[in-house]
């Protein structure tokens, strides 16, 4: 079995601890720990992880320093990196922006455990998919239920692990799919999780009909009090379904489509 890599680098022993724990309920991963900003540096460019937790203030090199050496190296293309800082403010934001540094999630402290692991899932969610030849990564001991509905071009599952679901969708998402579209919401109905995570990684193909589903799918499971996260990498796909304006389609629609 090929195992996801994670680099997790913090100089906080602690935190390193609670950050394996964490990982460790997600799945099996290969984890490698790094206590300052060189060590990190070092590891990253011996084994290219798919998955890097670092912390912005370290000793020798901090974590902004880290990206901008790696700036530039094709490998990190392949890489999700979350940022853990105190404080996401203005002035991060624009140095990311504008030195195009390889930052995908930023993490404010205190951590929001249960968002991290709807975003981390994702990522494991697209590993998963691109090895699936070589089996499931995820633990086959964690308490997983999964439905399947399909039909002749789209495939939905919907995999529920306690506080967590994931709608996972593959193939063409357009107007013809109505219907496993409306049975996918009707087994949400017997799901609990409070966070749920859209996948549409697997999506070839999608129409207005389709973005417009997602933002009703969304709407309604706020609705439900569901936290709501859309994992999707395309993006003329986020912009598509952004300028719908959820709010516009679902007018009771109080929450916010967070795209990851």
């Amino acid at each position: 079995m090929v195992g996801m890599r994670i680099l997790i680098a913090d100089d906080n022993a602690t935190m390193r601890s609670m950050l394996e724990k964490f990982a460790g309920r997600i799945g099996r991963f290969d984890i490698d720990f790094a206590g300052n900003g060189k060590e990190a540096l070092r590891f990253y460019r011996e084994k290219h992880h798919q998955l890097v937790i670092i912390d912005n203030f370290m000793p020798e090199l901090n974590g902004i320093d880290v990206l901008r050496e790696l700036r530039g190296d094709p490998l990190l293309d392949n890489t999700h990196v979350m940022m853990i800082t105190g404080e996401v403010n203005r002035q991060l934001v624009t140095t990311i922006r504008t030195e195009f540094l390889k930052i995908d999630d930023l993490i404010a402290k205190p951590i929001d455990f249960e968002k991290m692991t709807a975003k981390v899932t994702a990522v494991v969610s697209r590993f998963n998919r691109k090895n699936r030849a070589n089996g499931p990564l995820l633990r086959a001991a964690d308490p997983v239920q999964a439905q399947t509905t399909k039909d002749a071009t789209l495939t939905a599952d919907v995999v529920d692990r306690g506080s967590l679901a994931i709608i996972e969708l593959n193939g063409k998402l357009v107007n013809s799919n109505r219907s496993v579209i409306a049975k996918t919401l009707k087994d949400m109905q017997t799901i609990f999780a409070k966070t749920i995570v859209i996948d549409i990684n697997g999506v070839d193909e999608i129409d207005d009909f389709g973005c417009g589903t997602l933002a009703i799918m969304s709407g309604w499971l706020s609705l439900n009090e569901k936290e709501v996260l859309l994992a999707c990498d395309d993006c003329a796909t986020k912009e598509r379904i952004t300028s719908l304006g959820i709010s516009k389609l679902v007018p009771e629609y109080k929450g916010c489509l967070d795209i990851i």
